[in-house]
């Protein structure tokens, strides 16, 4: 339906299903993105979609490698099969790639995700933007938040997650 251009009744489907699966996180995602535009309520429904799935928006992107299926676990396989599964419609549009890419860019600095060599390509021009300063605030929220320890991933995420949400600069 996404790739017909049915947004309306994605979100439909989406809002009727109570459970959230990685697919319809990003469904509604994508369908908000297309329906209300570049905004607020779109950049909240990616970051919905994160909350479900934090490691896929990685795979999607080609940030990471694909998993070892003899080494990793049962959720790693899943939202790397699922970033395979939606990597076509995320990069159907201009607008999807950029709003899919500058938010698991942020996120990625905030939680430490992001390789070492994505992380030197967009250092200085992230260093540029009006939002450095918030995102480095944020990481010492982040940090305050798990007591140091950089290995509760829920709690890293979860408050990571709360910092974009109240980020006005990506929704406008």
């Amino acid at each position: 339906m996404l790739q017909t251009g049915q947004y309306s009744t994605v979100l439909e489907e989406v809002l009727a299903d109570s459970e959230k699966t990685p697919f319809s996180a990003h469904a509604q995602a994508i369908a908000t993105l297309e329906i209300a535009g570049s905004g607020r309520e779109s950049h909240q429904a990616l970051l919905e979609a994160f909350r479900v799935a934090p490691n896929l928006p990685f795979y999607l992107l080609d940030y990471w490698d694909a998993p070892d299926s003899d080494e990793d676990d049962e959720d790693t396989l899943l939202e790397f099969s699922a970033a395979t599964l939606l990597h076509p419609v995320w990069v159907q549009t201009e607008e999807r790639i950029m709003a899919l890419s500058t938010a698991t860019t942020f996120f990625g600095y905030l939680t430490d995700r992001l390789p070492e060599d994505v992380l030197e390509e967009i250092r200085t021009e992230l260093a540029q933007t009006p939002v450095f300063p918030v995102l480095e605030m944020g990481r010492s929220q982040i940090e305050a938040a798990c007591g140091g320890d950089d290995t509760d991933w829920e709690t890293l995420d979860q408050t990571a997650l709360d910092i974009l949400s109240r980020m006005e600069e990506l929704s406008e």
